[in-house]
């Protein structure tokens, strides 16, 4: 079993050109299953561009692979309070 493994990308405004090449770059892999270790994105309220480019990095890695594991990290989490209104 093949798996591809990143961790820390805190996708921000900033940041997304940069994260483009390096998600292009990942998913020209093939693996079984790839894994995010936390941290996928960097604050806890998010624009409009991070998150539609967020969700669409997402949306490529389970159309590409069999077996998509997101861990939450602790970016991730205030991110989740912020969507939930927590």
């Amino acid at each position: 079993m093949i798996n591809l493994i990143f961790s820390d990308s805190h996708i921000c405004k900033d940041n997304i050109t940069e994260l483009e090449t390096v998600f292009d770059e990942i998913l020209y892999y093939k693996a079984d299953r790839v894994i995010c270790l936390g941290d996928y994105y960097d604050k806890r309220i998010l624009s409009p561009e991070e998150l539609t480019f967020g969700t669409s990095i997402m949306k490529r890695f389970v159309d590409n692979y069999p077996e998509v594991i997101l861990i939450q990290g602790n970016h991730d989490r205030d991110t989740v309070k912020y969507l939930n209104n927590e």
